[in-house]
């Protein structure tokens, strides 16, 4: 039995066709209640209440739409390594806003994908960047020779450590090596034809 009862139902029954995530030091919740109109109420009221909370909130969210603060241009934020298949689908470009179709599989360097994943969480919890960023700069250099990483088209390189830019004006987006964005606004698609 778990000390904390679900924030949606109240019960602290375990069952594994409705097991008790209690995964954060927020809440616990039923699997079956989480993704509930209940359990979305409750998020709100928690991210208004609770700021800490909320930039862990955003920062776990798969899909969560940001603007550039430079231009506007809508994108959509997601976590790297996350769901049925953890692998660390991207990197990005230091000077751009291209990225890499490499990828970090865990079969091949799972010791890698376990670091990053504690650096990420380390990060979501609320470290800084300036705190997580170098810990991600020094695993970034000793694991470079396991690594095939290649060099940009812009002459820029694809690394760890590169956060997320904007598709329209290269501005950074978030000060995260730890997801990743995809365009909303269709000028990938333009660009590609």
């Amino acid at each position: 039995m778990t000390e904390r009862p679900c924030c949606v139902c109240g019960n602290k029954e375990l069952d594994t066709s409705n097991p008790l995530i209690d995964d954060n030091p927020w809440y616990a919740v039923h699997l079956n209640c989480l993704n509930t109109p209940a359990f979305f109420a409750f998020n709100e009221k928690l991210k208004r209440a609770d700021k800490d909370y909320a930039r862990y909130s955003d920062l776990i969210t798969v899909g969560l739409v940001i603007h550039c603060e430079g231009c506007g241009l809508p994108h959509d934020l997601s976590p790297k390594g996350v769901g049925f298949d953890p692998t660390w689908e991207l990197y990005h470009c230091s000077d751009c806003a291209t990225k890499s179709e490499e990828e970090i599989n865990p079969y091949d360097h799972l010791e890698i994908v376990n670091a990053l994943d504690n650096l990420s969480e380390t990060f979501a919890m609320g470290a800084s960047w300036a705190d997580v960023g170098p810990k991600v700069e020094a695993l970034a250099l000793s694991v470079n020779d396991k690594l095939d990483i290649k060099r940009c088209s812009c002459g820029g390189a694809f690394s760890l450590t590169a956060h997320p830019r904007c598709h329209g004006c290269n501005s950074v987006l978030i000060e995260s090596a730890f997801h990743f964005t995809l365009d909303l606004s269709g000028s990938d698609e333009a660009a590609q034809e």
